[in-house]
């Protein structure tokens, strides 16, 4: 008897879910400037301030103010002559100062920039595959062989099973480097609840109908059959069942190549990551045949003479495991308008 089981999977997958996060460093609102009322007072009059508009990008330093630096011989500052505007690192206007740090995740750049998110997994698995049919019925004549007049498959039409949908859900988080937000680090995983495919069957007590498993004879290479139940001889039942379980973690590391400026009400975004990844595939079948002596009968069985209400048994178990080990390359963009975003992730 030849067996044989090769565990394949196809999937699309559709998710939903929920983040948190850290909000995104804005940029900087304008600083109010204190204007002396025009009869030389001392009080500030409020109604000349100028107007503090959120997220209103600061003005750039005049050329020849103290400590700013400005053109070359202009400078009014005790450092001697700097370069204007001031060289920033990405992400910052450029005459803020730069604010910069040591260490990939140093402690002196400004607030850590973290997130997370998760999501829910509906996955429809590639039928498994089966290469001959597991479960046949027929009139008694033809002992339930594959390519008889009567027989008609029960289980594994077409030689494959059709496992159905899983579900599962996907966890992610990750860091950002506090300075500037243009190096991270991200982990994440999956996991899918195993989704099984079922066919019970069970005779009478009589034997009807007939319920055989069919298989090739090893020897002369012609259909042959186990017999589960038939008329009037044995009266059995015969289960097949078939599982898939799916589940994977990664790690990555992160570069933001493009985004536009902090604050903007329309934003997006481009990262580039490089990581590690670990998936797991389980695939197995159980075919299991149950077959009870009815009276008036003798059968012979692996070379020995059984009796009445002798139950007999037959297991099959196949257990298909793939492992894969390997780095992986990508991108994350995103796209977001106010409250509404909508991201693409490919790897």
């Amino acid at each position: 008897m030849r067996k044989k089981l090769l565990g394949t999977i196809a999937a699309l997958v559709a998710g939903a879910g929920g983040a948190l996060a850290q909000n995104a460093p804005m940029r900087p609102a304008t600083v109010p400037v204190s204007v002396a009322p025009a009869n030389g007072g001392g009080m500030t009059d409020p109604s000349l301030l100028p107007v503090n508009r959120y997220n209103e990008p600061i003005a750039p330093p005049l050329p020849g103010m103290p400590g700013m630096g400005g053109p070359e011989g202009m400078d009014a500052g005790a450092g001697g002559p700097l370069p204007w505007p001031p060289p920033g690192p990405y992400g910052q206007t450029p005459w803020e100062s730069p604010d910069l740090d040591d260490g990939l995740m140093g402690n002196a750049g400004g607030p850590v920039r973290f997130y997370a998110d998760g999501g829910y997994l509906l996955m429809f698995p590639k039928s498994q595959p089966t290469n001959y049919p597991l479960l046949t019925t027929s009139a008694p004549a033809d002992l339930g062989r594959v390519g008889q007049p009567t027989t008609s498959i029960l289980s594994g039409v077409d030689n494959k099973l059709n496992i159905g949908v899983a579900s599962g859900f996907r966890l992610n988080a990750g860091i950002w480097r506090r300075e500037d937000q243009r190096v991270g680090i991200e982990v994440g995983g999956l996991y899918l609840a195993p989704v099984s495919y079922n066919q019970f069957v069970q005779g009478s007590a009589g034997g009807i109908p007939l319920l055989a498993r069919p298989f090739v004879n090893d020897t002369n290479g012609l259909p042959i059959s186990l017999i589960t139940s038939t008329p009037g001889v044995v009266g059995g039942s015969a289960l097949v069942r078939a599982t898939t379980s799916v589940w994977g973690a990664e790690a990555n590391g992160l570069w933001n190549a493009y985004r536009t400026c902090p604050g903007e009400c329309r934003s997006w975004n481009l990262n580039f990551l490089l990581g590690y990844r670990y998936f797991e595939l389980s695939e197995q079948l159980h075919a299991t045949n149950r077959a009870t002596v009815l009276a008036g009968n003798t059968l012979p069985y692996g070379g020995v003479l059984v009796g009445v209400d002798t139950t007999l048994e037959v297991r099959d178990q196949f257990i298909v495991m793939n492992k894969f080990h390997g780095g992986q390359v990508g991108f994350q963009s995103q796209f977001t308008s106010g409250r509404w975003f909508v991201g693409v992730t490919g790897k």
